[in-house]
């Protein structure tokens, strides 16, 4: 079976703020965001009344929480700006023994025991070909049949952690 694929710029920025939290650093910001704004509510209700207000666990957690996913987001959008061959068609080939890949610029294949893993969102197929790095591929890019065939292929190999939708 074979796909062919481009991303659009929201696409890539989305994509790439699941890859951020999918990783140990994006995990740990969002366990910190909320322990910082837990931390500024129990300040402020357990506080002496002539206490200064606990502003510095606020700003922190909602910086967790919010700029750094908006900072994420901003540096994909650049990168995608700067970056022709992340606008370029990518073709992936997926057979019961390896996955291949065929940019402008770059080939290869890896075997299904070396992929991290494969989830499926509702509007798109993310293989961590690593922890760190993931080929996302939209499902506006599959028909009906071949995303029945992807999910076929992925539940049969051993490999890699799977989440499927269907």
């Amino acid at each position: 079976m074979q796909i062919t694929t481009t991303q659009t710029e929201a696409e890539f920025a989305r994509n790439s703020l699941r890859v951020f939290y999918n990783q140990l650093a994006g995990k740990v910001t969002v366990l910190l965001g909320f322990w910082m704004l837990g931390w500024f509510v129990y300040q402020l209700f357990n506080r002496a009344p002539d206490a200064g207000f606990p502003v510095l666990p606020a700003l922190v957690g909602l910086a967790m929480l919010f700029l750094v996913p908006a900072l994420v987001y901003r540096r994909a959008r650049a990168a995608y700006a700067a970056t022709p061959s992340l606008r370029e068609p990518v073709t992936y080939i997926f057979k019961p023994e390896f996955i291949g890949f065929l940019g402008h610029d770059y080939d290869g294949k890896v075997s299904w025991d070396k992929v991290h893993s494969v989830t499926e969102k509702e509007d798109a197929v993310i293989i961590f070909v690593t922890k760190q790095l993931a080929n996302t591929i939209p499902k506006r890019n599959f028909s009906p049949a071949e995303l029945a065939e992807f999910r076929k292929i992925v539940a049969d190999v051993a490999g890699p952690r799977v989440r499927l939708l269907g």
